[in-house]
């Protein structure tokens, strides 16, 4: 039987509870936006904006669902730690060996056009009916980029065949395991592109499939 759990607050959270944090960094450390970080070759770097969307989250027992998330879609954004984290409450014996999620939203609901709450457009994370919303958002700028500003801007999203992006990511839960920190390393992700190449991905394309795929692969459980 699959739970559907509620959002709660710290201050509510009770002895039977889960506790899940994105933690994103860069070499190592927190990431912080508007930060300037060396890079190779005496060059440096900054990130201006990080979020995406993770969406389906579920605690498998087994091939079982054991309990699922809400709201369904959750949108996280370096700017608000509060997005990073959150606690769910869960019942008496509860057991999960495996967290899966799909980074992005899904088809179903991207078929459906502009929604409210993390989905609502004002978010920034919406192109238009027809393209859908940006799974994955990475922005900043360096030397490197011949872009006008040095500007990088990675915008991963695209949910019809064949550049759907969304991709599933399952992290294996250690045993009895309540507080769980999911960490994405920005700089292993920027370390995949070569800036002086790829600097841009603005639509639902190639690209974005194979970014995406680099992207979801670098979701890990932090020890």
């Amino acid at each position: 039987m699959i739970l559907s759990l509620s959002a709660l607050s710290p201050a509510l959270a009770q002895t039977d509870s889960v506790q899940i944090r994105f933690a994103l960094t860069y070499q190592g450390e927190p990431l912080q936006l508007g930060q300037g970080y060396a890079l190779r070759l005496q060059d440096s770097i900054l990130i201006e904006t990080m979020r995406f969307y993770v969406s389906h989250l579920q605690f498998m027992q087994g091939e079982n669902v054991a309990a699922e998330v809400r709201p369904t879609h959750r949108l996280v954004d370096a700017e608000f730690l509060a997005s990073q984290r959150f606690t769910i409450a869960v019942k008496p014996g509860f057991a999960a060996d495996k967290l899966v999620f799909l980074l992005g939203v899904d088809s179903l609901t991207q078929a459906a056009g502009a929604l409210g709450d993390d989905l609502d457009p004002t978010q920034g994370m919406y192109w238009a009916w027809q393209s859908g919303y940006i799974n994955f958002k990475l922005e900043g700028k360096t030397p490197r980029c011949p872009a006008r500003n040095n500007a990088f801007q990675f915008h991963l999203g695209g949910f019809v065949a064949p550049d759907a992006s969304g991709q599933r990511v399952e992290i294996a839960l250690e045993a009895g395991q309540k507080d769980i920190v999911i960490a994405f390393a920005v700089d292993q992700f920027l370390g995949l592109v070569d800036l002086q190449e790829t600097y841009e991905v603005m639509r639902p394309c190639a690209k974005a499939v194979e970014l995406s795929k680099a992207a979801a692969g670098l979701f890990i459980l932090a020890k």
